[in-house]
């Protein structure tokens, strides 16, 4: 048996890369050495009964099972990303920054460009520049790109405090939305990837402060914080000036004798029997001393808060199994980073012993092509040779994988956190619902998890490009500074290679030095370098109509074909934008709700719409859906607001009409047009302008109408539909009106400018007749010598000629008529 499992495994090691081969043994583990180093026994033994397996079951996988696992799954994920992406990402990495490589696909050196130009057309970088802010506006504006959908009416107002709340998460306690997101969309631009991250973060944070003149009832305000630990404490008295002085030799707080002829048991008046003792004088009582007291201290506060993080992730850092289409139903994948000894301790995952034993310079993912590429830094190992170890790096690879570990026969996602090139150190291992992670690529392969960048539809273009500038420039540089010819011998070599201006060149014979003139052949290279910007426009919808800087294709065109040139150039920006919503925004959102409703364990005051509330997210639906509003195909700015003016104006003719208790328009649609118009105006906060009323405020609104209204007659209902139709009625009749007359207006205005173009061709050929009668005049002088008058002849040409302000401009527009004149 054993040597047939032998023959059957050394057949696949010869065929196998060592990348492979690598990956296979550690996810076979002990079971494929034993295989290969074991004897031959003879013939294979019988095989167990099938029925004796079925009752026996799946086993439980073991710890060591599992960690074979993670490590097969490791090894074959990083070989596909870092020998397929990787390589491909590093090569518009180097394009991007301006570096070219040659037809064996190395980057070119300064020697090979020696004597030729070495300008570099920069298409990947201008086309990723000019997608990008784009983008980010989209995603970053005042609108709701991503809303969570309630199930009925009874979900409304938790779905929008859901949608404002994630939104005031990702912008809050430390995270930028703004940074995150630009640095995703720049790799999925740029590197095929982007990848977002989240995670509850309960780390530990430990500070030093000091304190200084504090009293005792501040000291123990302070430390009744269980946080709190005191180092240092140093405490000072001082006596207040101004107290009353004790008499010579008494001690603090004693009672001092009254003065001789007081009262009561003084020299003159003897104390009578039987009564009290009298009271000392107050002036010669002698009090305590005021005194003041000042601490002083220094305390170490430890806090463990738990707050919601969100990062992009390099996609250097992030590998997935080979076979997968998506993140969630991924066999394998992880995220591997370099992480300081300090961190791991603080979120719990060891101690600084066992985690030191386990950091090494020469680690695999250290010296990481693509890291040190973007960060040359990091060409250089770390310094692992620091006295404090909790500065030390370790590769960190948080793995996710699917794996019957419980023997139930379904696959769960296990969280298996390690520490090592081979996964020596297993620091946790978990069932987990979902991978927090999101990935979005701009343009989508089907069934594959990753796509195409931007880049890679311009790779080939910015080679032609290049190869097109060069050749132009050194055309140029040959046509400026041509090459000089000497006769051998006849020359000094020195002064012909002298470039100063003015320089004297000695030679024997005259004639012995010639420059080779070359014409400058640039020039008809202009028309492949357009055409080359036009295939540029076709693969990535950037063009200079759809930015507005194209004054010969939008100069002469209607208000509508310009809207039409701009909108078809922006489709594509559009659905790179849906792309991205779909696959990368939406998929952040959902998980930052999911990671809230999981680990946020305490209610939270925030101040969303301007109103502060306490939001406790463990009553909420965390699989809530989730609708995205980037629409394509949605028109300009300056359309939208004039539809919006449209609505606005319905709804109000509606409530002015039929009143607030209509069946079709309530007041907060109305603020909801409005915010919707402030929004489009630039201001993200439309409370500045106007307040949200809120359900419970449109409900009372309502009825308190109903109510004014019950005080007096009772409206009728036929009465209110018979005074809308009249209106409505009228209102169709006015734009029917409006109508004819903008029609009669727009014919005018037409034949108005029939006429002047028929005048301005009139005048053009006027001029063409000119010209020519002038130059046969002039053939006629030459030719012939006779005399001719030509002022004479221009007199009679200027005859009836139009003035040349009207010549030049079109006739203005006539002022719209009145209703008794149309």
């Amino acid at each position: 048996m054993a040597a047939q499992h032998r023959s059957r495994l050394g057949d696949i090691v010869a065929v196998l890369p060592p990348k492979v081969l690598g990956g296979m043994r550690a996810a076979l583990g002990a079971a494929a050495e034993a295989i290969l180093a074991a004897p031959d026994a003879g013939p294979p033994a019988a095989a167990p009964d099938a029925a004796a397996l079925e009752a026996a079951g799946p086993e439980p996988l073991t710890p060591e099972d599992i960690r074979a696992l993670v490590r097969g799954g490791y090894a074959d994920a990083a070989d596909a990303i870092d020998s397929h992406q990787a390589p491909e990402r590093q090569r518009a990495q180097d394009y991007y920054d301006g570096l070219i490589h040659d037809r064996q696909e190395r980057r070119e050196q300064a020697e090979d460009l020696r004597g030729r130009s070495t300008v570099v057309a920069r298409e990947v970088a201008d086309i990723v520049h000019q997608m990008l802010p784009g983008l980010i506006r989209i995603f970053t504006s005042g609108e709701r790109v991503v809303e969570f959908v309630p199930h009925g009416p009874e979900d409304e107002a938790m779905a929008e405090q859901m949608t404002d709340y994630v939104g005031y998460c990702i912008n809050a306690d430390g995270n930028s939305w703004f940074a995150t997101l630009h640095d995703a969309v720049h790799d999925a631009l740029l590197k095929k990837t982007g990848i977002v991250k989240w995670w509850w973060d309960e780390a530990v944070r430990v500070e030093e402060l000091d304190y200084t003149g504090l009293d005792p009832l501040t000291e123990a305000r302070l430390l009744a914080d269980p946080a709190i630990e005191v180092l240092e404490r140093v405490e000072t008295e001082t006596t207040v000036k101004g107290s009353a002085p004790y008499p010579a030799g008494a001690a603090p707080g004693a009672m001092v004798p009254a003065a001789a002829g007081a009262p009561g048991g003084t020299a003159g008046n003897p104390p009578v029997a039987g009564a009290p003792p009298a009271l000392p004088a107050m002036g010669m009582v002698g009090l305590p001393d005021p005194l003041s007291i000042a601490i002083d201290l220094r305390v170490r506060r430890t806090v463990r808060r738990g707050v919601l993080r969100l990062m992009a992730v390099p996609p250097e850092e992030f590998i997935i199994a080979r076979d997968a289409r998506d993140i969630e139903g991924a066999s394998y994948c992880a995220h591997r980073s370099l992480e300081r000894i300090s961190d791991l301790v603080a979120r719990g995952a060891g101690d600084v012993e066992t985690l030191a034993r386990h950091a090494t310079a020469e680690a695999d993912f250290a010296l990481n092509d693509e890291a040190t590429q973007r960060d040359p830094a990091r060409a250089l190992p770390f310094d692992q040779s620091s006295i404090d170890r909790s500065a030390w790096r370790v590769l960190h690879i948080e793995h996710f994988i699917r794996c019957d570990a419980d023997g139930d026969g379904i696959a769960e996602l296990h969280r298996v956190c390690t520490v090592g090139d081979d996964c020596e150190l297993v620091l946790s291992d978990e069932v987990v619902p979902e991978v927090p992670m999101a990935l979005g690529s701009p343009v989508r392969q089907p069934h594959r998890v990753i796509g195409s960048s931007i880049a890679d539809q311009t790779l080939d273009l910015q080679d032609l490009k290049t190869g097109i500038l060069r050749s132009v420039m050194d055309s140029l540089a040959e046509a400026l500074d041509p090459k000089m010819a000497v006769v051998e011998g006849q020359v000094n070599l020195d002064d012909v290679a002298n470039n100063e201006r003015g320089a004297i060149i000695r030679m024997k014979t005259p004639g012995a030095v010639q420059m080779l003139n070359l014409p400058f052949v640039g020039a008809e290279a202009m028309g492949v370098l357009a055409y080359v910007d036009e295939v540029k426009a076709q693969r990535t919808g950037i063009t200079r109509a759809s930015r507005g800087l194209d004054p010969e294709a939008l100069q002469s065109a209607t208000k509508v074909a310009v809207q039409n040139t701009i909108e078809a150039s922006q489709e594509r920006v559009e659905m790179i934008a849906r792309t991205l919503a779909e696959t990368l925004v939406k998929q952040v959102f959902r998980g930052v709700l999911r990671a809230l409703v999981r680990h946020q364990d305490r209610p939270r005051m925030v101040r969303l719409r301007g109103r502060w509330v306490e939001i406790d997210p463990r009553v909420w639906d965390a699989e809530m859906d989730v609708s995205v509003n980037v629409a394509l195909g949605r028109g300009p700015d300056s359309q939208r607001m004039a539809f919006l003016m449209m609505v606005l104006q319905q709804q109000q003719q509606i409530l002015t009409t039929i009143g607030p208790d209509n069946p079709l328009v309530t007041i907060r649609q109305l603020r909801a047009t409005l915010a919707e118009i402030v929004r489009l105006g630039g201001y993200k906060d439309a409370n500045r302008f106007f307040l949200d009323p809120g359900a419970a405020d449109d409900m009372a609104f309502r009825q308190k109408t109903q109510q004014a209204r019950g005080q007096g007659a009772a409206p009728d209902p036929g009465a209110a539909l018979a005074q809308a139709q009249i209106q409505n009625g009228r209102m169709e009749a006015e734009a029917r009106i409006a109508t004819s007359r903008l029609d009669a207006q727009v014919k005018l205005e037409a034949q108005r400018l029939e006429a002047w173009k028929a005048e301005r061709e009139d005048d053009r050929e006027r001029d063409r007749a000119e010209a020519d009668i002038l130059l046969r005049a002039y053939e006629m002088q030459l030719k012939h010598g006779a005399p001719v008058d030509l002022a004479a002849i221009l007199a009679l040409l200027e005859r009836e000629r139009l003035p040349p302000a009207a010549a030049m401009a079109p006739p203005p527009p006539s002022q719209p008529q009145s209703g008794a004149q149309a």
